[in-house]
């Protein structure tokens, strides 16, 4: 019998890196490039009371969302890494933890920028 765990990762995620290339304002220019595809579960995350930097980076037109994973086996996921769920505009990494300390799964807090 499985894990139960996987039986909620119900959507495809991939994990990209972005180009480099910035933009006459210092913007990043370059496309994405997809390094791996795993499954996952998005749901919208709560910004709670005292989460201090997460909210100072807080932009208009954004919205937050909670990834849940396994650990990605075929690498190291890092706040420099993009998740792009389909359905969803492209998600910038803030904050990754592992709830158990067991490496079990893995919560990944996003914000999507649109536009």
């Amino acid at each position: 019998m499985g894990d139960p765990f996987d039986d909620l990762l119900i959507t495809d995620c991939q994990i990209a890196s972005r180009g480099d290339t910035k933009d006459d304002y210092g913007q990043l220019s370059g496309g994405f490039t997809v390094l791996d595809t795993v499954k996952c579960r998005v749901t919208t995350f709560k910004l709670a009371r005292g989460s201090g930097e997460v909210a100072q980076r807080e932009h208009v037109g954004s919205e937050r969302y909670s990834v849940f994973m396994r650990p990605w086996a075929n690498g190291t996921l890092t706040i420099k890494h993009w998740l792009l769920v389909a359905g969803y505009p492209p998600m910038n990494i803030d904050v990754i933890k592992d709830p158990s300390n067991l490496h079990h799964h893995i919560e990944v807090w996003t914000q999507a920028i649109y536009g």
